[in-house]
């Protein structure tokens, strides 16, 4: 996921939601900085985002298992890297204000996204942005896909079909 600052006051609140998770992970409450975290993503719908934060606990608790189980090799667990979200928020705040510079991005750019319904508001924002600056830009929305699509358990060869295809034949409506 990638996002630009592109409204202020959802820009603020996301920030702070981030300093909050920080917050909790320093204290060592890893669940629920994620439960909060997750519920601060400003996902239009979806079930869960609507369940009580001691069910939501209880999945991230085997989501968390289950990745510890997975990480092989070079691999790093979602737990380690959840301190570095802090890091993603500090270079995305390094966009306000430079917007227009991609303007004069002169390669093809694909924007992919998932369905809007399942896509963080602020990532939607960021593409909408992008999709009107760019001067050769394909957005493609991936129906029935999120934020977890690209990982291992969601549904990565439907996104590396889509890059494949486009690095292959450039963009469609040129």
């Amino acid at each position: 996921m990638s996002l630009l600052y592109v409204e202020i006051p959802e820009m603020e609140e996301f920030n702070a939601s981030v300093e909050q998770f920080d917050k909790e992970l320093a204290e060592g409450k890893d669940l629920k900085a994620m439960v909060d975290i997750t519920k601060a993503e400003g996902h239009p719908e979806g079930v869960f985002y609507k369940l009580p934060d001691s069910i939501m606990k209880i999945i991230f608790k085997v989501i968390l298992f289950e990745d510890e189980l997975m990480v092989k090799g070079d691999d790093v667990s979602i737990e380690d890297l959840m301190p570095t979200l802090k890091f993603d928020v500090q270079l995305v705040n390094e966009t306000e204000g430079k917007l227009e510079d991609y303007r004069d991005v002169s390669a093809e750019v694909l924007l992919l996204s998932g369905s809007k319904t399942k896509s963080n508001v602020l990532l939607q924002k960021s593409l909408n942005t992008l999709n009107k600056l760019l001067p050769h830009v394909e957005w493609m929305e991936l129906e029935g896909l999120d934020h977890d699509s690209p990982q291992n358990y969601g549904k990565p060869e439907i996104i590396a079909k889509k890059i494949k295809n486009f690095i292959d034949t450039g963009l469609s409506n040129e």
